[in-house]
């Protein structure tokens, strides 16, 4: 769908980031934990299909 609505300007997926056209600011606020405002999102939980940072995956998304 979005190739279909933006078909006019090229996209870059998560391994091209230094080729988004998108401001340092923008890009450090998108890779940051919506609740730990001070930690980076850098592990993925596979159960729940969301990235997360360290703390959220010790609280959040350990398996039982």
């Amino acid at each position: 769908m979005h190739n279909q609505l933006f078909s006019n300007h090229a996209s870059f997926g998560r391994g091209d980031m230094n080729r988004w056209p998108v401001s340092k600011k923008v890009e450090v606020f998108l890779l940051k934990c919506d609740v730990h405002k001070e930690e980076t999102l850098n592990m993925f939980c596979d159960e729940h299909s969301k990235l997360c940072c360290a703390n959220c995956a010790f609280l959040n998304h350990r398996h039982a």
